[in-house]
């Protein structure tokens, strides 16, 4: 049945009040991420769940479909792959079976269509992988990583053979930006997770790898968004 998109909206953050529904230019971040699917062209539907109706009303401008979560699914504790998991049982009970998935988080409002067009014709060109995640660089490799003892409360190197390496001769790593997971849904429904075998990765620019979870993000997001003189 081609591609779901589906775009979670939880109302309890507790760093960012609300922050699925902060704006910037105007817009939520909601309706960010529901015109930028639309607009990629790539899903065959797009779902909006929300445990508010208020965020669901703000939805309702367009053409997607409405899903108030249950009490359950609502929780801090909630993983994002449980709610997944979910809805796609539903729509395999009411017979549709969508080859493809996307998961399309609002607090990353930097996302293009093309990025979401992209990932999905990487999906559709490599047959044997099971989805592809975007990925940027860290900024530092991690074996230069610190950690602080727990018991002396000093600070001490998280891996002590490596911390005098040079940069360019250690391994880069990598972490998901938030922009984009395109998935097979019956790979989904078989490893029960985004983080399974076989990801190919979409590379997003460090300027562009944005997930907004603290008000010092959302500051730097308007920013690069062209909101300026905002607080």
């Amino acid at each position: 049945m081609g591609a779901l998109a589906i775009i979670p909206a939880r109302s309890g953050s507790k760093r960012l009040i609300n922050k699925n529904i902060q704006t910037i230019n105007g817009k939520t971040l909601l309706e960010y991420a529901i015109q930028t699917s639309i607009d990629s062209g790539v899903f065959s539907e797009i779902v909006v769940t929300s445990d508010d109706r208020s965020y669901l009303e703000i939805a309702s401008q367009y053409k997607v479909v409405l899903h108030l979560r249950p009490p359950s699914l609502s929780g801090d504790f909630c993983k994002l792959r449980t709610l997944v998991r979910y809805l796609l049982e539903i729509y395999y009970a009411e017979g549709n079976a969508f080859e493809n998935m996307a998961l399309v988080i609002p607090t990353s409002p930097l996302r293009s269509a093309d990025d979401l067009r992209m990932a999905s014709a990487l999906l559709d060109k490599h047959q044997g992988i099971n989805g592809v995640m975007s990925v940027s660089t860290l900024r530092y490799p991690p074996k230069h990583s610190l950690k602080i003892n727990k018991i002396t409360g000093l600070v001490e190197p998280m891996f002590p053979d490596d911390i005098d390496i040079q940069h360019t001769e250690l391994e880069k790593g990598y972490i998901h930006d938030g922009s984009v997971i395109f998935v097979r849904t019956k790979r989904f429904m078989q490893y029960e997770d985004f983080y399974m075998p076989r990801m190919m990765p979409y590379y997003v620019s460090e300027e562009r790898a944005m997930d907004i979870n603290t008000p010092n993000d959302l500051r730097i997001a308007r920013f690069m968004m062209g909101e300026h003189g905002r607080e």
